[in-house]
């Protein structure tokens, strides 16, 4: 993200192209120096088919405006030749993957609401963690870490109540 917020405000970079990279769209949605844009693309049924998967992925050759609304991997892999049974896998694994999550991330709003500040803090968090010599029997330390936790657990409490 930051190296994102530096490109966008420091040096002025006109263009920055990601893939698979959603937090950015929620972190930048409202950043005055940022439009989001998306190439648009359609779904064309098959003649022969009447199944809402089983579709055409048709891309429209123009920007829209706005993050994009779904993930369209699968399609492209399936278009760019991709073997049947890979693709199939893939979308085997993204399901036991996304059925894994946690319940508390499984909603993007839920997720949008735990601002940069907490995954900063914990980040602080799992450095502090990381260090071998650390004395958590420092005041200072421990105080730190407590009130982090503190800080998160209320965090964490507050968009789970918002969601119920």
């Amino acid at each position: 993200m930051q190296v994102f917020r530096h490109l966008v405000e420091k040096i002025n970079c006109r263009l920055l192209f990601a893939t698979h990279y959603h937090p950015l769209t929620k972190e930048f949605a409202s950043h005055p120096h940022v439009s989001l844009q998306y190439m648009a693309c359609a779904f064309k049924s098959k003649p022969e088919s009447y199944s809402k998967s089983d579709r055409d992925l048709v891309f429209l050759y123009r920007l829209a405006s706005g993050a994009c609304p779904g993930s369209y991997g699968l399609q492209v892999a399936t278009m760019a030749g991709i073997p049947e049974h890979v693709v199939e896998a893939a979308s085997h694994a993204g399901q036991l993957m996304k059925n894994s999550t946690g319940e508390s991330f499984k909603s993007s709003e839920r997720r949008s609401e735990f601002s940069t500040l907490h995954e900063e803090w914990l980040k602080t968090l799992v450095n502090v963690s990381r260090i071998r010599d650390c004395n958590f029997d420092d005041d200072d330390v421990y105080d730190t870490l407590f009130c982090l936790w503190h800080e998160l657990k209320s965090s964490y409490e507050s968009c789970s109540s918002k969601s119920r």
